[in-house]
Parts: structure tokens; C-alpha cells; sequence
């Protein structure tokens, strides 16, 4: 028996000594490597889900993008003038189109973007990689799923990078180990529009319509942001650029830069630009998912609330925001509020950094439902509402008093960042039919608008003959649709 023990204990030990190298190099089942990851429909969500926290970083669309980059137009104004517009280093001057290009935050944007743009250039690549996109069943759906939301992403940032620094590198695999894809040539911005028309065709054939899935909610690329951001980014194609040098066949504006000509495509290739952005806006508007929610107030007053529109879908994309964590369109661009309350929150401050114009004011119809909700002569002065002067009023469709909830001691109101909205698809269908059928063919699009922006007793006048007005001829249209789209 001692033998027979000794005997076993023998071959355990050779056995052991054997396979001991093997046993070292084992993976754990936990460790998270791109086999791992990939093929496991939750842990790919993971990743795509990190696409979509790259959108709330204050360098993207949490803050740069939205406010430094997005404020002062005609219709409003940043308020640091004088000294403060004079400094280009600063985010006032930035506003105020003053920017120097060694400033800082400039390159912190660009930063931001591109690592988006590699997350998603990983993504795309274990995805394609993964046996689970062609396993059949929920599974492969799933992994579709993910890819078109990744290729809506990479378009997205792809195109807001072309509107900001016009041609720049277009990479679309990660970054190798000896970085020989690390430093690329600029891409011509035709190029880029291009390629990225093709990922969203693709995009739209994989993406589910808002709620077709289960908690597939507006908060995410879906088929009808798909369509729409192709149809947009049609469309930008089309228009005119300026340019870091003349292109043949293009057609050069008459108020032209001498060295940076303003240009664009000519007459036959903006004809099928403008019909491929129909077919996509068309698609949308066919399959009804998405509609006007009737109330102006209360599609902006669920913006506020963090709440999603189940029954309209007017937000076709808004990117996901967290309350405390990111987003400050409340605290920068809307309502003022000055001076610590109860109701909003314990810091007592919100810059209300942008106001608006009078003359844009001015501009409304005193009818018009969407001029005391955009335009707001008030700040609230520790919990009481005080009135401002013309060159204080606040844009009030973003406003602590519809928030129901307290804002936290930083800037970050956790407000949503709508980046697609089926008024943009109903404004971009009259411009297209304008270009493309004339005045007459955009007047039920430009009245689809109008009309929810008027009681129904004032739409005689305040519609139909305005919109009749409209019709009258391309360039009266185009007009009309210029204005609708700042209303």
C-alpha cells in the first residue's frame, strides 16, 4: 500500500513538473482581451459605451463644442466684449471668433475628437473581427447593432472636425505599435464627406429605428439619425466652402477670398447630393417613428426635465448627459441665475454666458408661441425673478425653473445635448424641394413649421400668407427657411 502510494505521488510530481510552464501561461477566464471582449455581446456593449462617454468630456460635447464653439451668431451674443473678445487665449475671444491658434484649448479639442475617433477605430476593428457578427440569431443582431452605432459616432465627429478645421487626417484603423499610421497627411474635405456618406449608408442598413428595440432609447445612434446625419452631411457637400485652393469644375463665388476661395461642386453634382439627402430625409419621414411634438414648450421643457419624448421623438440624437458629471448648457447658455436658492442649488450661480439680440427678438411675429420661450427678459436674483435690460435677456428654452431638481456645486446640469431634431428634417426637406422643385414644392414643410409655432385662430395670417408670401419665388423661400431655422 505505501508503495502504491508512493508510486502515485511519483507520477504527480512528474506530471506537475511537466505541465507546470503550461499552467503559468494560462489567461484567466476574467481577463478582458479583444478575443474576450468580442466576442461577448456585453462587455462589446461596454466599449461602444465608452464612444459615448468620449461625447461627454468638457473638450467635446459637454462644453467646447456646444458653447465655446457654438455661441454668437445674429440671433445672440457671448457677453465678454471689449478687452474680453480682444483676448485670443481666452474662451470669450474664442466666442467671439478671435481665437490665436497657439491657444491651448484648441488642441485639447482636437485631442479629444481623435481619441474618440481611435476608440471607435478599435471598436470597429474587434467587431469586424468577432465570429459573433455572422453567428446568426440575436447575437449577430446585436453586434450589427454596435458597428452601425460606432460608424454613426466616427461620421459624426469626422464631420464636426471638417467644420471646424476644414481638411484634416481621416484614419480609419487604430494606431499600430511602430506608429506608422500615427502621422498622417491632411485629407481633402470632399474625400472625408465622401467616406463618410458610405460608412452611414451601411450605418442605416444595420441601426434599429428609435424604441424598435427595447431600451434603445434617442440617446443613441439610430437608423434615423443614420439617415439624417447622411442627408446633412449631403447636403454640406453641396454647399459652398472656403477652401485652402481653388478646385477645377467648381464653381467660384463672386465675394470669393483671393487666396481662399469660397467654392462648391458644380450644378450636376449638387443635383445628386441633393436627391441622395432626399431619399434619406424621405425614409424618415415615411416610417414615422419620429414627429413635432405639438407643444414648442413642452418639447424643450422634457430637455430640461432629462426626461425622453416617448410619444414624438422629436430628439432624434441626444447625446446622454449625467447630472453632476457633464454637460453645461443650463448653467452657460441658459437662464441666469445669481445669487444661492433653495430651488436650484447650492453654488448660486450660473453664468447665463450667452444673450440674445434685440433685433432678433424684434424679429418674431408677437404672435409667435417660440418668442417668450426663446426669449427671456428675466434672471432670478436669489429665488426672485428680476427683469434685465435688452443686453441681458437670456435664452429661455433652457431654464433652472423647469428642471424640478437641484443643481449640484459644480457647473454640470446632467442637461442632454440635442444634436438631431425632426425640425431640422422638416426645414432640410423644404430647402431641398426649393432647390430642387422650386417655392411651391417646399410650402408643406414650411407650413408643417409654422403652424405649430401659432394658435390655431392667428394661422390665417400668421401661416398661410405668410407662406404664400414665401412661395412667390426660390430665393423668398430660401429666406423663410433661413429665418424658421433661428426661430
Amino acid at each position: 500500500m505505501k508503495n502504491i502510494i508512493k508510486l502515485l505521488a511519483l507520477a504527480a510530481g512528474v506530471a506537475g513538473m511537466s505541465s507546470c510552464s503550461d499552467f503559468l501561461e494560462q489567461t484567466a477566464p476574467s481577463e478582458l482581451n479583444d478575443n474576450t471582449v468580442y466576442n461577448s455581446t456585453y462587455y462589446t456593449g461596454l466599449r461602444v459605451n465608452k464612444i459615448y462617454g468620449g461625447l461627454a468630456q468638457d473638450q467635446t460635447y459637454s462644453q467646447y463644442i456646444p458653447i465655446i464653439w457654438g455661441l454668437n451668431s445674429d440671433c445672440e451674443l457671448v457677453d465678454g466684449l471689449g478687452a474680453d473678445a480682444d483676448n485670443t487665449t481666452s474662451e470669450r475671444g474664442n466666442m467671439n471668433y478671435n481665437a490665436s491658434p497657439s491657444w491651448g484649448n484648441l488642441a485639447k479639442l482636437w485631442d479629444a475628437m481623435y481619441g474618440i475617433i481611435e476608440d471607435a477605430n478599435l471598436t470597429l476593428e474587434g467587431i469586424n473581427s468577432s465570429s459573433l457578427l455572422t453567428s446568426g440569431g440575436s447575437e449577430q443582431k446585436t453586434m450589427e447593432r454596435y458597428k452601425g452605432e460606432t460608424l454613426a459616432l466616427r461620421a459624426m465627429i469626422y464631420f464636426d472636425l471638417v467644420r471646424f478645421f476644414g481638411d484634416v487626417p481621416l484614419k480609419l484603423e487604430p494606431s499600430q505599435a511602430d506608429l506608422s499610421n500615427a502621422y498622417l497627411h491632411k485629407t481633402d474635405r470632399d474625400v472625408i464627406l465622401d467616406t463618410l456618406m458610405v460608412d452611414l449608408k451601411n450605418a442605416v442598413e444595420l441601426l434599429p429605428w428609435a424604441d424598435e428595440v427595447s431600451g434603445y432609447t434617442t440617446e443613441h445612434a439610430t437608423k434615423g439619425y443614420a439617415h439624417a446625419l447622411l442627408a446633412n452631411i449631403a447636403m454640406t457637400r453641396a454647399g459652398w466652402v472656403i477652401r485652402e485652393q481653388a478646385k477645377d469644375g467648381y464653381e467660384t463665388a463672386d465675394y470669393t477670398d483671393p487666396t481662399y476661395p469660397t467654392q462648391r461642386p458644380d450644378a450636376a453634382t449638387r443635383t445628386k447630393l441633393y436627391e441622395l439627402a432626399l431619399s434619406h430625409l424621405s425614409a424618415i419621414i415615411t416610417n414615422g417613428t419620429h414627429k413635432l411634438n405639438p407643444s414648442v414648450e413642452n418639447q424643450w421643457y422634457l430637455i430640461n426635465q432629462r426626461e425622453l419624448d416617448k410619444n414624438y421623438h422629436e430628439n432624434i440624437f441626444e447625446m446622454p448627459m449625467g447630472l453632476g458629471v457633464s454637460s453645461e448648457l443650463g448653467y452657460t447658455v441658459g437662464v441666469r441665475v445669481n445669487g444661492a436658492t433653495t430651488e436650484y442649488g447650492v453654488k448660486g450661480n450660473s453664468s447665463g454666458k450667452m444673450k440674445l439680440t434685440a433685433p432678433f427678438f424684434y424679429s418674431f411675429d408677437k404672435k409667435d408661441l417660440r418668442r417668450d420661450i426663446t426669449c427671456c427678459p428675466f434672471q432670478w436674483t436669489k429665488g426672485v425673478q428680476t427683469l434685465q435690460s435688452f443686453k441681458s435677456w437670456s435664452f429661455g428654452k433652457l431654464r433652472y425653473e423647469w428642471t424640478n431638481r437641484m443643481i449640484p456645486t459644480g457647473n454640470d446640469d446632467g442637461i442632454n445635448r440635442q444634436y438631431m431634431r425632426y425640425a431640422d428634417i422638416v426645414l432640410m426637406r423644404a430647402e431641398l424641394e426649393n432647390e430642387l422643385n422650386g417655392a411651391s414644392a417646399a410650402v408643406p414643410y414650411l407650413t408643417k413649421i409654422r403652424n405649430r409655432a401659432f394658435a390655431t385662430s392667428d394661422r390665417a395670417t400668421e401661416v398661410t400668407a405668410y407662406v404664400a408670401e414665401a412661395a412667390l419665388s426660390k430665393e423668398k423661400m430660401f429666406q423663410a427657411i433661413v429665418d424658421e431655422r433661428a426661430y
